[in-house]
Order: structure tokens, then sequence, then C-alpha cells
């Protein structure tokens, strides 16, 4: 009778620990530790978001001036292109009227992407995924800069990881964009030409 009435008793206390905390024995691992898809929400859209720049607002209410005409050939050997249903990917055809883009400046080497074909923008989110709307928000601003390899380099004028400008456009050589919060400057994916006019 002994043991049962200390077993009784043990039950009893951990129920009203549970009952406390709100949690559940399950919540955690066997070290203590919250596994992934258990991360309270609040936390993990915490550690996915991506920081922003204090100035975007700024940034993106200039006037962009005239636009010009280009094409975008990555360095992994695909020209950026915005198709019919929005997919902002790359493809090795220079002809592709999708591979038609505009640049439209917005002053101190900031510059919004449009698709000639389809009126839409280049943009990324807060979660670095890229893709593309019909209006302009502060999502569709980028950062044009030359890198010293003669390459360009088109990074979030909103969003940054650990420094202002450091998130970039990345297209794989399957023509597949990566999410910008993957992406460094080193990355050959991350680097392109610009062609102007009919020529690429």
């Amino acid at each position: 009778y002994t043991i049962l009435l200390v077993v009784f008793i043990l039950n009893l206390c951990r129920s009203a620990v549970i009952k406390s905390t709100g949690q559940s024995s399950s919540s955690v691992n066997q070290k203590g530790t919250w596994s992934l898809n258990q991360v309270p929400l609040s936390r993990q859209r915490r550690d996915s978001l991506l920081k922003i720049n204090p100035d975007i607002r700024t940034i993106a209410a200039n006037i962009p001036s005239i636009p010009m005409a280009v094409r975008l050939f990555w360095k992994t050997q695909k020209f950026l292109q915005i198709s019919d249903d929005g997919v902002v990917n790359g493809t090795a055809f220079c002809s592709s009227k999708y591979a038609n883009l505009e640049l439209e400046p917005m002053g101190s080497g900031f510059q919004r992407i449009k698709g000639i074909e389809t009126g839409r923008y280049v943009a990324m989110n807060s979660g670095g995924i890229v893709y593309s709307t019909n209006s302009t928000n502060d999502e569709t601003v980028f950062k044009l800069t030359m890198e010293s390899t003669s390459y360009h380099t088109f990074a979030s004028a909103k969003y940054y990881k650990k420094s202002l400008y450091d998130t970039f456009i990345s297209l794989g050589r399957n023509g597949k964009i990566r999410k910008g919060k993957d992406t460094k400057v080193s990355q050959n994916k991350v680097k392109f030409i610009i062609y102007t006019g009919d020529s690429c």
C-alpha cells in the first residue's frame, strides 16, 4: 500500500507540473531540447525572417529614371526570365521573350527588374524567396553592384542577413532560383553579365 500511495502522489505532482507549464512530455526530446517542428511558432518565424534595412522606405520612394532594356546572363549559363504564370527562373535561350527585361534605376545603384513581356517585377520576401508581382513595393528594389570580377550582383535592398546587401538573387545551372538567405557573394550563382539591347 505504501508503494501504491507513493506512485499515486508522484502522478499527481507530474500532472500539476504539466498543467502549470502548458507542455507535454512529447514537446521535448530526451536531451530536453525542442525539435524543429515543435519550436514555438513565434520563435520559428523570428529565426526564419531576414533583417530589414531601416532606410528601405526612403530608397523605394525614389522616382525611377528612364528604364533600360537588358538581358541578364548568369555565370551559371542561364538568362533570368519572368514567365506568364509569374515564375522567376532561368532559361538557356537568349531568344526567350520572357528573358527580355527592363532595369528601372532608383538612384544610388538601386534598381527594379521588370519583365517586358509580362509587366511583372522581380521581388524577394522576408524568407529570401524570389517571386514576381504586378505592382512595385519595398521588396522589388535591389542593389546592383559590380564585383571585382567584372560580374554584377543583385542584392535585396530591403532584407539582409548580417550586413546590408548580403542577400542575393541566385540562379543555378538547373534554372532554379535559390533562397536569398542561402547565398554568398563568392558564389557563381549570384553573378551575372548585363546585355543591353538585342545583344546576348
